[in-house]
Order: C-alpha cells, then sequence, then structure tokens
C-alpha cells in the first residue's frame, strides 16, 4: 500500500470510531486532527513556505495535508506566528500612545511579577492553574493533572529566564501570564549533530552535555512568545498591555532584535496590541471531519 493509502485507513479507522462514540455522546458531532493526545503535546500543521523552524513547531511532511483532505477533512482554524522587531515595537508603542513601563497599570491593582525559580514548585501549581483557567473556553483545550503538567516542564526549570514568564496579580490573585522563551532548536540540532559524528562516553559525554546546557543557557538569538494569557471575565482593564510591554523591554534590555509571537488564531486579541502588518513567520491549519 502506499503512505496515502494507509493514512487513509488510519483515518477512516478513527472516523468510525469517533462515530461509534456519538451514539454515547450526541455532543460530538465532529473529528478534529492532528492532535498529539492534548492541547499541551502539540497540534495543527504547518503550510509549506515561511521561515526557518523553531522548538515545538509542528513539523510534518507537507503530503500530510493531501491525507487529511482525500479522507474528506476541511481546515477549521487557520493560525499565524508573525515576527515583530526592536524598531517596531518601539514605533507601535509610541503610534498608539501606550506607555512604555507597566507601572500606569498599577493604577488599576494589577501587579506583574516575574517567576521565581527559588519557589519553582508552588509556582509550576499557578502557572497550571492559570492556563486551566485562561484556556478552558479554547476549542481544542483539554485539562491535564497537575502532575502530567510537572513531568511536561519540569526539565525547563535549568532553561527559563525568569523575566521571560511573567505574570499579573490583581488583589493577590493571579489573572494572566505571559511566557517566553529563547528559541534553542539551533543549540539542540547542534548538539545532536556532534553525538552522530563523534559519539563519546563516561566523563567525555557528561562535559558536553555541559557545555550544551550553557549554550542553551547562554543563547539569546530568537525570542519566541509560546503562552499569553488571562482569566475570562475579569473586568480589570490593562492586564494583557502590563505583561506584554514588561516582557518585551525585558527582552530589549537581553539585546533581543526580533521575537516571533506563536499561534495566534485569525480573531486573537493579541492583534490589537501588536505592530500593524506583522510579517507571517509561518502558518498553520487545524482539519475538521464533520460525522
Amino acid at each position: 500500500p502506499t503512505p496515502g493509502d494507509v493514512a487513509k485507513a488510519l483515518l477512516e479507522a478513527a472516523s468510525a470510531f469517533a462515530a461509534q462514540l456519538q451514539k454515547r455522546y450526541p455532543h460530538i458531532q465532529s473529528l478534529r486532527g492532528p492532535i498529539q493526545g492534548s492541547f499541551y503535546y502539540g497540534y495543527r500543521l504547518r503550510l509549506a513556505g515561511g521561515g526557518k523552524h523553531f522548538l515545538g513547531e509542528p513539523n510534518y511532511p507537507d503530503l500530510y495535508h493531501e491525507h487529511f483532505k482525500n479522507s474528506g477533512f476541511d481546515v477549521c482554524e487557520h493560525y499565524q506566528t508573525v515576527e515583530i522587531t526592536r524598531k517596531s515595537w518601539m514605533t507601535n508603542l509610541e503610534k498608539k500612545g501606550l506607555p512604555r513601563t507597566s507601572s500606569p497599570w498599577k493604577k488599576s491593582g494589577v501587579k506583574v511579577r516575574q517567576l521565581n525559580v527559588r519557589r519553582w514548585d508552588d509556582e509550576v501549581v499557578t502557572l497550571h492553574r492559570l492556563i486551566v483557567d485562561c484556556f478552558s473556553e479554547m476549542p481544542m483545550f483539554s485539562p491535564i493533572s497537575l502532575d502530567e503538567f510537572r513531568s511536561i516542564y519540569d526539565s525547563y526549570r535549568y532553561l527559563v529566564h525568569p523575566d521571560m514568564i511573567l505574570i499579573a496579580e490583581h488583589e493577590d490573585r493571579p489573572v494572566g501570564f505571559m511566557m517566553a522563551m529563547y528559541d534553542q532548536l539551533p543549540v539542540l540540532l547542534a548538539h545532536q549533530r556532534r553525538e552522530v559524528a563523534r559519539p563519546v562516553t563516561g566523563w567525555r559525554a557528561q562535559w558536553r552535555k555541559l557545555a550544551t546546557l550553557a549554550r542553551l543557557r547562554l543563547n539569546r538569538k530568537s525570542l519566541l512568545f509560546y503562552y499569553v494569557g488571562k482569566v475570562p471575565g475579569l473586568k480589570v482593564k490593562g492586564v494583557m498591555a502590563a505583561l506584554g510591554t514588561r516582557l518585551m523591554f525585558n527582552a530589549i534590555r537581553r539585546g533581543a532584535k526580533t521575537a516571533l509571537i506563536c499561534y495566534l488564531f485569525d480573531n486573537s486579541h493579541a492583534y490589537a496590541s501588536l505592530p500593524d502588518a506583522c510579517p507571517v513567520h509561518a502558518e498553520y491549519v487545524l482539519y475538521e471531519r464533520k460525522l
């Protein structure tokens, strides 16, 4: 069988299984994909073209689009990753009359703080609760336990820069957050190439891992804005603006010249605070088949 035959058989089997589930759960009306088991593990397919791939981006053969279409799936969601530069961000602040610090929003009682790595376990609990609260109404969101969330993100404690993960609080309650990281994919790929070209063992292997960890910590080439969220129904103004302004200036102080705002869906409120006509770095889609 051809790859297309295999893909069609798998997707037909998935559709048949979903149809059986619909008999027990009538609210199930469609099948969507690709989703790697959960919102947290990635979904979407990247469209052909665009800029270089970055860490965590869905990277599949372009032929996968044809597999979905040939099995009766249509595009149901569209997303973009857009690029902003230091210059475009500063121009945007002046054009829209936005303040250059987060302090003006203190009048609304909004306080912005950075991640406290020394209280990592407590901060993971806070971020897990915030993500559940902020994203629970998203179509593709599915909650996971705190233990599973911790297993995904615990390894990041040695890579994150605390001032790149911000939490907004109002009346001592977390009400919003913004998470950014530097793109570590080039460093990890270079490590992989060294492992293949010249395998080492013992203390040399440990030394190589330590050297790679140091490179990861020092890497400042490209900033990725991964997550941004605000608790639904919050009537306090300025939460997202305070987070974005503070984080962007933190990045500028670290020497960042460009940043990617990742995976914005078409009607995202984030576009309102971004510079006009941001260059599109990449586009993605999600497919759906009605049952």
